[in-house]
């Protein structure tokens, strides 16, 4: 609204009743404004709640699998769940364990493209996606272009039945199948609804409790596609209100403590 009140106000018939200074009605007030940008608790998962997950996803189906292996990649890479909705088979790199978010394509944010190695969480998740890949390659006659976690196909029977699910060749336009895979997922395995991209808040969390020198730190982050160390430290690396307690009350009778002897 404050662009368009500045640009109303340089056109003809608009220049005796609108000033360029009158958009300034527009800013909302510092009140307004803390609350809009105030953080809210984030259900965060540990990496062994992420593990009881996966090993309680059902693996009868193609379905089944993907579906699976969709967990599995965001935990060893943090991708945002609209990238991982449009990643093609070319883009992940199982040899290399290496996933490369080509923004030609993939929906990144900011459409940025960047190349992220599996983080160090677990060859189990590693197994997962590369017998996923296999089978989409070997079995489904999938190639490099084609999307790694296709989108459900529903087909029905010559006399109207519904037929189960397969996969299509397509992948999907937005990331809300994602979401409610998580969402089924950690309901079935009676966890907390942990929603895709609390997976890398945990990531950055493991960063910092593994006392990274500055240099891995940075590789850490930028993995992540942080482009700046400080994004993974203010925005992701925030310490959880049980932990942050624990910190705390494990300080009193230290050194720390000026009240103790």
């Amino acid at each position: 609204m404050r662009d368009f009140v500045c640009w109303l106000a340089d056109q003809k018939g608009f220049r005796t009743r609108l000033v360029r200074t009158d958009a300034a009605f527009f800013n909302p007030s510092r009140h307004d404004e803390a609350i809009a940008r105030g953080s809210r608790p984030v259900k965060v998962p540990v990496l062994e709640q992420v593990e009881a997950l996966v090993a309680a996803m059902p693996t009868d189906t193609p379905i089944d699998r993907r579906n699976r292996a969709i967990v599995a990649l965001i935990a060893l890479t943090g991708a945002r769940d609209n990238a991982v909705a449009s990643l093609q088979i070319g883009d992940l790199d199982i040899n290399d364990q290496h996933l490369f978010q080509d923004s030609r394509h993939v929906r990144t944010k900011f459409r940025k493209a960047f190349a992220t190695w599996f983080f160090p969480v677990g060859e189990q998740f590693v197994e997962i996606l590369a017998e996923w890949k296999r089978e989409l390659e070997t079995v489904h006659g999938f190639g490099p272009s084609a999307p790694l976690f296709p989108k459900t196909e529903m087909s029905f029977g010559p006399n109207g039945s519904i037929l189960p699910p397969t996969l299509g060749r397509d992948g999907w336009a937005n990331a809300d199948p994602v979401r409610k895979i998580f969402k089924a997922a950690c309901q079935a395995a009676d966890l907390p609804d942990f929603k895709p991209h609390s997976l890398r808040h945990m990531l950055a969390r493991i960063g910092q409790k593994r006392a990274l020198s500055a240099e891995q730190m940075k590789a850490w982050s930028q993995n992540l596609g942080h482009e700046k160390m400080m994004t993974t430290f203010t925005s992701y690396g925030t310490i959880p209100d049980y932990q942050q307690r624990e910190i705390v009350l494990s300080m009193r009778g230290t050194d720390n403590d000026p009240h103790s002897p």
